[in-house]
């Protein structure tokens, strides 16, 4: 089944709402259950349809992370800030990798920062928790941020910021 995308968002935002509804014990009235079977039995063939579809998608390899952050941005408000201070911190500790003499493309976090620390430029600490940070970044983005609250994800945002304080007060040589 073929739909148009805004079609799709306002269905799923919808239910989404409704979803919300039901996770935090709000009373749901027999208008919202019928709208929740309504939009179900709507969306269901439609996602089905792309899930069948799947095999016949072909994303480059470069842009598998971006798609993932994407997702995990439109998932929760949060996780957006977090994808988006994530990102922040990516380009300075590039820049920085730029500034100690490695002209080459870009690369990943975990080499830039494995090169910075073999050069002596970041303290075997910052690299330490920059690995540690790396890992909370990948299972927020691809296991999802429920296994975080919301405290935890905005204390590794803070950790973030102070990583990123420190990268900036590097010099360079």
């Amino acid at each position: 089944m073929k739909c148009e995308g805004d079609f799709l968002q306002k269905r799923w935002t919808k239910l989404y709402d409704l979803r919300c509804k039901v996770a935090h014990n709000a009373v749901l009235s027999k208008v919202d259950f019928e709208d929740i079977d309504d939009l179900v039995a709507e969306l269901r063939p439609i996602l089905e349809g792309a899930i069948r579809n799947l095999p016949q998608v072909s994303v480059p390899a470069e842009e598998v992370e971006t798609i993932a952050e994407n997702v995990a941005t439109n998932m929760n408000a949060l996780v957006g800030e977090f994808i988006s201070i994530w990102r922040l911190l990516e380009e300075l500790l590039f820049s920085k990798w730029r500034d100690f003499g490695n002209l080459d493309a870009r690369t990943n976090i975990r080499e830039a920062a494995r090169s910075l620390r073999y050069l002596g430029r970041i303290s075997i600490q910052d690299y330490a928790e920059l690995q540690y940070l790396v890992k909370i970044r990948n299972q927020i983005v691809h296991n999802g941020a429920a296994t975080f609250t919301e405290g935890q994800i905005r204390n590794v945002i803070e950790q973030i910021l102070g990583l990123m304080q420190r990268l900036s007060e590097l010099e360079q040589e």
